[in-house]
């Protein structure tokens, strides 16, 4: 049986960043406006060897939001895990974590105890929203967020976006 700490829940969210202020806010939709050819986010982008901790995409339709995450479990393993999930977007903020599921290729059991433990974590914090922040250099931190405004643990993602998907580095992940 996989034991999953916080950090495999927070891959889709998660990364070293710094807290910004409310007045840099970017509605979610104008950030995918503004990179519409760079379809790939990466959170922790090093360029060095063009590689990120994460990489999600989405898709939006009104107001859903379908978003899809790939993150490497670790170095001595090969799978790279897809989470898919849904979101509602709330004045500019993407809220929600619905209908998650996750696909890492060894096997469904795998599949589900991962999808599960991150359901686990996302649900411990209550209802969450993501917002996002312009750094004005073409980057972005993201702050996910609980109700009352905390700053989630492991909840700050630096963020860019690429034309071309960017390598995956493998996450600490406690399995």
């Amino acid at each position: 049986m996989l034991r999953l700490s916080a950090s495999l829940a927070a891959v889709v969210i998660a990364g070293p960043a710094l807290a910004q202020d409310d007045s840099q806010f970017v509605a979610f939709e104008d950030v995918l406006a503004a990179n519409a050819d760079r379809p790939f986010e990466c959170n922790d982008h090093l360029e060095i060897n063009d590689s990120c901790t994460a990489i999600g995409t989405y898709a939006l339709s009104g107001d859903r939001l379908i978003s899809k995450g790939f993150f490497s479990l670790a170095p001595e393993s090969p799978a790279v895990v897809e989470v898919t999930y849904e979101s509602t977007m709330v004045d500019g903020a993407i809220c929600g974590f619905e209908n998650l599921t996750a696909s890492s290729g060894i096997d469904p059991a795998t599949d589900e105890a991962i999808a599960e433990a991150m359901r686990s974590v996302f649900d411990s914090f209550g209802p969450l929203c993501t917002y996002y922040y312009d750094m004005g250099d073409g980057s972005y931190v993201s702050l996910t967020r609980q109700e009352d405004g905390t700053v989630i643990e492991d909840g700050r993602a630096e963020v860019t976006f690429h034309a071309e998907m960017p390598d995956l580095r493998p996450q600490d992940v406690e399995m």
